[in-house]
């Protein structure tokens, strides 16, 4: 009885005491970097877990290489290259204090003789064997007491510069060696004793070369394979595929500029077929059977396939650069160099040969064939102008028809007149209403109804 009771005490003792405790719970949300775990939180309890934000520089999911990469595949979501290149700042707080030598035991080698050297020094990378100097140096000199009986040589030193490899000491010494920052010296400490060439030695040449580099194009290289499911964003660096390449995907475009997909411009694969868009301009394929080929198409059909514009725009033929003919919007037709240029109120017209019609006036409706036909014409109005010369610098010749070389050349008034031959009705004035055929028929001829035949 007495262990019952006491039983039933110690569970009466527990219960009361079990109500003071206070129980960890998971939170309601996971943690984020930086906060303090919960020591209660047990593997496995809800939300007892440390959130990892995707995307920002500096987060776990980045991937970053200043080298080669050599695993078999790297998976990421979206992988941005981006960085100014390499830059190499300048080393700082140089100094130079000379060490006299006046026991000649210490190897120093100049001579006191008041002699003032001074010292550029240049940081350096090294990128795979590309030497990038710093576009900056820190500049320090030194002068002698100008005592002859003792050597002497320089301590210099100066702060380090962030990231530098290296570091190139360029000389002057105009009074003692004649060096005018054109010799070098290579060293990948902060601090250099310069002896004269006794153990420290400036050369010419190559090793005075410095020419100041502010960037250097970053390369990555990943030798494996690279699997992105999200957009590449390059930014002032090189990706270097040596390699395949693979696009794959519902949407595969490779742009340029700032804009990706569709209304960006580049290259894309439309369900097999390779196309490509300027910017501003339209998706249209690369070749194939989209376009006329140098050696001919095949399987065309007249009532789609055509060569021409589908905007308001002229269609224009050329050879060796040089214009050969068009097409224009008021439906003039230019063929031959020069044909149709500067000419005015031509609506309907056509142009064939160099000089045809060029510089012509009120010529609607009229036909310009052969070289410099109907050339400087005036109110040539619904007329034919064939031949060499035929027309050419005519005056008030509506609805008239030359023929011929030099056919009405020069003529006057020559309105609802056909001059046909060679020379026909050439310099001829007041010959409208008439007809002249043959060689040099109406030359000069001065009057109403020439030779016309009633």
């Amino acid at each position: 009885m007495k262990q019952h009771k006491k039983l039933l005490f110690s569970l009466l003792f527990l219960s009361l005491y079990a109500g003071t405790l206070v129980f960890a719970v998971p939170p309601l949300t996971q943690y984020t970097p930086g906060e303090t775990l919960d020591p209660s939180c047990a593997p496995g309890d809800t939300n007892c877990s440390v959130l990892i934000t995707s995307g920002g520089a500096g987060t776990l999911d980045d991937v970053t290489t200043a080298g080669n990469t050599t695993s078999n595949s790297i998976t990421v979501g979206n992988l941005t290259v981006s960085g100014n290149g390499t830059t190499v700042p300048a080393p700082t707080n140089a100094s130079a204090t000379i060490i006299y030598d006046p026991e000649g035991d210490d190897g120093y080698q100049y001579y006191n003789d008041g002699y003032t050297i001074t010292y550029r020094i240049y940081a350096y990378q090294d990128i795979g064997g590309d030497i990038i100097y710093s576009s900056s140096y820190t500049e320090v000199s030194v002068t002698d007491n100008g005592n002859s009986d003792s050597n002497y040589g320089i301590q210099l030193s100066w702060d380090p510069a962030p990231n530098a490899d290296g570091y190139r000491m360029l000389m002057q010494d105009l009074s003692y060696n004649g060096y005018n920052f054109d010799a070098g010296y290579d060293t990948t400490s902060t601090t250099v004793l310069d002896d004269a060439c006794n153990n420290v030695c400036f050369n010419g040449g190559a090793d005075a070369d410095v020419t100041p580099t502010t960037s250097y194009s970053n390369t990555n290289i990943i030798n494996g394979g690279l699997t992105l499911s999200g957009p590449v964003s390059i930014t002032n660096g090189t990706l270097d595929v040596n390699g395949d390449a693979i696009i794959s995907g519902s949407s595969r475009y490779l742009n340029f500029g700032t804009t990706s997909g569709v209304s960006g411009y580049g290259f894309r694969d439309n369900a097999g077929t390779l196309e490509w868009k300027n910017n501003a301009g339209s998706w249209s394929a690369f070749g194939g059977s989209s376009g006329w080929g140098l050696t001919g198409n095949a399987g065309t059909d007249p009532s789609t396939n055509f060569i021409g514009t589908t905007d308001d725009q002229d269609v224009v033929i050329k050879r060796n650069n040089l214009e050969l003919m068009r097409f224009l919007d008021d439906k003039r037709i230019l063929v031959g160099e020069s044909a149709g240029v500067d000419a005015l109120n031509y609506t309907e017209s056509i142009f064939f040969g160099r000089n045809a019609g060029k510089n012509s006036t009120n010529s609607e409706y009229s036909i310009f064939f052969g070289s410099s036909a109907g050339q400087n014409s005036n109110t040539g109005y619904a007329s034919v102008f064939i031949g060499y010369g035929a027309g050419s610098k005519v005056s008030t010749t509506t609805w008239a028809t030359f023929i011929g070389g030099f056919a009405g050349y020069d003529a006057t008034n020559a309105s609802n007149s056909n001059l046909i031959g060679y020379n026909a009705g050439l310099n001829t004035t007041n010959a409208s209403y008439s007809n002249l055929f043959g060689t040099n028929v109406g030359k000069i001829f001065i009057g109403n109804n020439i030779g016309s035949i009633s």
